[in-house]
């Protein structure tokens, strides 16, 4: 049976393979045949054109972005009312374009546009409700008003009497003259010291300095240790800024901290009239030189200027209408005025019982009400936190 099975797996398989083995001697006869050459034309030669020559590049200019406009007669168009009071598109328009550029981009949507038209259709009906029940002469709201109506005043004063185009060059220039000091500065250094009183005691402690590194804290406890000077030892040495032609420092301090070069550097021990002193440098601040050419000084000096015209103005205007007024006060009767200075007992009604209710809260979500979990502390890596547990509320 395996014989017959044999002898036909073979009849099968023969032609096949006969079929193969023919195939790939005819492919590998036609991949050792030598490729025919091609023939190739004589090149033909030609002249180079001159590059021609490449126009100047105009520098990009950015197009302008128009603002959009609404034609008048879509402006007065009515998109609601309410009782009286009309809502149109300009209202509507005003009120986006009043926003910041970055939330305007948010009510290009007719869905943020109607959301937007109904919060002012309520403050229209909620302004209407509170004025049918007498708000509008509620002392608060009559103070507020007039508040407004002040701001606005004063806004209006100052703008029409003194405007930012009205200042001068000779204005600015004479501002920067009048506070040089201000744009002008020189390097100041900051440092801290240790006074001894002997060489080889400065020179021992400003070894230990050099040993601790740029620790402060162990600066502080040196400075607390060894320097006799009470005034800086308070505050762990520390000198303040000062400038080269400070007199507050000894000169030779100020020569050795300004030799100093980053932060963290020590010097000396440095002689002086008051003994020996081991300094450490912990800031610099380089010299300013500010001209009044700059364009971010002249805006400065343009915005100062501007704000004491403005503030002058408001003063002399606040002046001519009081002597206009008549004003008359009575200052011996300011005693009358009570001020109710007591405190709260903890525990009763007001601010310190909500301030008791929250420590108490905060106590007990520490300790763990039914039903909240307490916090996981924080564990090194490697340890698996602990588990959960409730505890019982305090009693």
């Amino acid at each position: 049976m395996k014989k017959r099975n044999l002898n036909r797996w073979i009849t099968w398989a023969a032609p096949v393979v006969v079929v193969a083995v023919v195939g790939a001697s005819s492919l590998l006869a036609q991949a050792m045949r030598p490729a025919p050459k091609k023939a190739v034309a004589p090149r033909k030669v030609v002249a180079k054109a001159k590059p021609a020559a490449k126009p100047a590049a105009k520098p990009a200019v950015k197009p302008a972005v128009k603002k959009p406009v609404i034609p008048e007669k879509d402006r007065k168009l009515e998109l609601a009312k309410v009782g009286d009071a009309v809502i149109t598109v300009g209202d509507l328009a005003e009120r986006i374009n009043r926003m910041s550029r970055y939330v305007r981009g948010r009510y290009e949507s007719l869905e943020k546009k109607r959301a937007l038209l109904d919060s002012m259709i309520e403050f229209e009906v909620l302004a209407k409700e509170a004025a049918r029940r007498g708000f509008a002469k509620h002392p608060d709201v009559v103070r507020m008003l007039r508040q407004v109506m002040i701001q606005r005043l004063r806004q209006r004063v100052v703008e029409e009497k003194v405007k930012r185009s009205a200042i001068s060059d000779e204005d600015v220039k004479a501002y920067y003259d009048k506070h040089k000091a201000q744009y002008n500065k020189p390097e100041t250094v900051r440092a801290s010291h240790i006074l001894l009183g002997e060489k080889a005691e400065a020179a021992k402690v400003l070894a230990e300095v050099k040993a601790k590194g740029n620790d402060p804290r162990a600066f502080r406890a040196l400075v607390k240790k060894h320097s006799t000077d009470e005034a800086t030892k308070r505050r762990a040495g520390d000198l303040r800024y000062f400038t080269q032609a400070d007199k507050r420092v000894p000169k030779e301090v100020i020569e050795a901290a300004f030799k100093l070069v980053k932060r963290g550097d020590v010097g000396g021990p440095v002689k002086s009239k008051l003994g020996w002193h081991v300094i450490k440098l912990t800031h610099r601040r380089k010299a300013i030189n500010r001209k009044v050419d700059d364009p971010k000084v002249k805006q400065q000096i343009v915005t100062r200027i501007l704000r004491d015209k403005r503030r002058k103005a408001l003063e002399g205007f606040k002046k001519g209408l009081r002597a206009k007024a008549k004003v008359s006060v009575h200052e011996d009767k300011l005693a009358a005025v009570k001020i109710d200075t007591t405190i709260q007992r903890r525990g009763s009604k007001g601010r310190s019982g909500l301030r008791r209710g929250r420590r108490s809260g905060r106590m007990g979500m520490r300790r763990g009400f039914p039903g909240r979990r307490m916090r996981r502390g924080r564990r090194g890596p490697g340890r698996r936190s602990a588990p959960v547990r409730l505890r019982k509320p305090m009693k």
